[in-house]
């Protein structure tokens, strides 16, 4: 925020304050390193989310500082995850089933 921002502004410009019922899937990527933005924050606002029924992931990378998708791998692996994630929770939305101790595999 610019030098002077009221506290209404400060609060308005973060996305806690606009989740509700309804709020668009999210996916949020994290370097855990990142000393810009606290890791704590996106634990936060995975939380929020999650409190407002909203479908959300949160995925972290050790060792990342704050800027990490300039690098390819990380630019792909999150590229590959977001794909995955609007496919299943925005294109073909579904309950999983639980998953059963050992797996779904039958074990004769």
């Amino acid at each position: 925020m610019p030098p002077g921002s009221d506290d209404a502004a400060i609060t308005e410009a973060s996305p806690l304050a606009h989740i509700k019922v309804g709020y668009p899937p999210t996916v949020v990527f994290h370097g855990l390193s990142d000393v810009t933005i606290p890791p704590e924050n996106s634990q936060h606002l995975l939380q929020t989310l999650r409190d407002a029924k909203v479908p959300s992931e949160l995925h972290t990378f050790t060792g990342v500082p704050h800027e990490f998708d300039a690098h390819p791998e990380f630019a792909e692996s999150c590229a590959a995850l977001t794909d995955f994630f609007l496919d299943r929770q925005v294109l073909h939305p579904r309950t999983y089933p639980p998953f059963a101790p050992g797996g779904a595999r039958n074990r004769a």
